[in-house]
């Protein structure tokens, strides 16, 4: 039995009559206790024209409620030794925080408080969005490899939910309004939308009664649904080619291929795809274009967790005076040998076994295991069926992972090339 498998079987879970999803994993042997609140709902739910608003959305949960004015919410978190975060994505936006053992209930209560009684005042509401839209400039339209990845996915993803940046187009962050929060937080941010996860060290019917003694006050409500997620078929088929050199100083390609959704059959071979390309330094990419051909300085890959189907990309540094066509022949000619003859027994072997070791790492973090049952709600709806990957890994065939190369062969190769100006400063 795997870390992974070991950790879901300890999960306790069920729904309030509300709707929400609770979850608790205790362990005695933590010093810490973690929440996550996890929201159904990310940019991807975004309305047209009105991109960035989940985003702006989790910057105004942080600016009060009636019972808690602004900018009182992370003085009282503080005072308890709180540690709070945040993020959007696509698919979710997610609320965490790590803290000592004895405050969950006022924990649970702060966080319960803003989910059922925001209140967002004009000034606060201008604020912020001011916020976020000097966010995007300084994040995105400053960095010339945001721009790269934004574009690509947008031309690559043409029609799908996931085409827009989870920040927004700078266009749609200025046109948002405050009604158009409100109604999205009252729609989206709903109990059957909801998951609140605590992990640590806890008493599982301690935690369960304070989840029920706080999110489950909050009313039931209906919910927008969601925009479908079209499937891999139904992205678009010509390859896109995005370059830049504006602000570029080291030349990167990235090339990505469109893959399945985190829940879809076909994901575990994926994945086991990506981790033999360039899942560690003895993968076929780092060997090939850093050790062998000296034509990079690094490769990375990315696959994603995703609730529908995406993108699966390589991200190359070239080193200087390499010709992109090159590499791009070098990834080609390891993904047709990846579908001609399939991996070694050896080189699954230590894929495998490379995957074990890093999730017993992330899971020996108190956060680590309530991110993972978050992320399990975001694409499954439940908070323990993404742990199962391991254990998928572990068994996936050597034909499923030539399918997959052979899939990625017969598919789109779309393209994103950052090289800098001629006579720009290396």
């Amino acid at each position: 039995m795997t870390v992974a498998t070991a950790t879901a079987a300890a999960i306790r879970t069920g729904v309030l009559d509300n709707g929400l999803t609770w979850a608790v994993l205790a362990d005695p042997r933590d010093r810490v206790v973690s929440t996550h609140v996890r929201v159904r709902a990310g940019s991807a739910d975004d309305p047209a024209g009105r991109t960035g608003m989940a985003h702006l959305l989790e910057h105004l949960m942080f600016r009060g409620t009636p019972n808690v004015p602004d900018g009182e919410f992370d003085q009282r978190m503080e005072a308890m030794g709180v540690e709070i975060n945040a993020s959007t994505w696509l698919d979710f936006t997610g609320y965490t925080t790590t803290a000592p053992p004895g405050t969950l209930d006022r924990v649970l209560a702060l966080e319960a408080d803003r989910f059922g009684r925001l209140a967002l005042e004009d000034a606060v509401f201008a604020a912020e969005r001011d916020v976020v839209a000097n966010e995007r400039r300084q994040v995105v339209e400053s960095n010339p490899e945001e721009v790269l990845g934004e574009r690509l996915w947008a031309a690559a993803l043409d029609g799908s939910p996931y085409a827009w940046p989870t920040i927004g187009w700078g266009a749609d962050i200025a046109a948002i309004e405050r009604d158009d929060v409100t109604a999205w937080h009252a729609s989206r941010y709903a109990p059957a939308r909801t998951a609140v996860i605590v992990c640590g060290c806890v008493n599982v019917d301690a935690a369960r009664a304070a989840i029920e003694a706080t999110f489950g006050q909050i009313a039931p409500r209906e919910t927008v649904p969601s925009p479908e997620r079209p499937g891999v078929g139904s992205l678009p088929t010509e390859p896109v080619s995005i370059a830049i050199s504006d602000g570029v100083r080291a030349p990167r390609i990235v090339i990505a291929w469109p893959a399945v959704g985190r829940a879809d059959a076909g994901f575990a071979a994926r994945v086991a795809f990506d981790e033999l390309l360039a899942g560690g330094e003895s993968s076929r990419l780092v060997q090939r274009l850093v050790d062998t051909d000296r034509s990079a300085t690094w490769v990375d890959t990315a696959t994603y967790h995703h609730r529908g189907a995406n993108l699966q990309e390589v991200h190359v540094s070239l080193r200087s005076g390499v010709e992109p066509a090159r590499v791009v022949d070098a990834i080609r000619d390891e993904v047709t040998r990846l579908a001609e003859q399939g991996p070694a027994a050896d080189e699954l072997t230590r894929m495998r076994q490379r995957v074990e070791t890093r999730d017993a790492f992330d899971l020996a973090s108190t956060s680590s295991r309530a991110d993972w049952m978050a992320e399990s709600f975001t694409a499954f709806g439940d908070v323990t069926s993404a742990f199962a990957l391991t254990e998928e890994l572990a068994t996936v065939s050597t034909d499923a992972i030539r399918a997959a190369a052979r899939d990625v062969l017969d598919g789109p190769w779309h393209r994103g090339t950052a090289l800098p100006a001629p006579g720009a400063d290396a």
